[in-house]
């Protein structure tokens, strides 16, 4: 392991954390789903970490590639939960989510 890849760890590590955090302590669907990003853009960050330690430049440019796509499909999704919620119940607070299980 390379000096310059510490603070990276270091990066992931305070990402994670404060995703876990803002995952158990939020009661609002927006700031839980920014927690989740949060989480995503962790996992992302180490998966261009291993592209940067990688020996080959196409393994690299495929993982970065695969990272792009990936965050533009999670949020996606994630306004399409956001703009369900607020049609079907009016706001995005979770106890309106509790009342769709039916």
């Amino acid at each position: 392991m390379e000096l310059a890849t510490i603070p990276i760890l270091a990066s992931i590590f305070v990402l994670v954390a404060s995703a876990v955090y803002g995952i158990l302590t939020s009661r609002l669907v927006i700031r839980m789903l920014i927690s989740a990003e949060l989480l995503f853009n962790a996992a992302l960050l180490s998966l261009l970490l291993v592209a940067s330690q990688s020996a080959s430049a196409m393994t690299a440019s495929a993982l970065v590639l695969l990272a792009i796509v990936l965050t533009a499909a999670e949020v996606g999704v994630v306004a399409a939960i956001i703009v369900f919620l607020f049609h079907e119940k009016g706001g995005v607070e979770t106890e309106r989510m509790r009342r769709l299980r039916g």
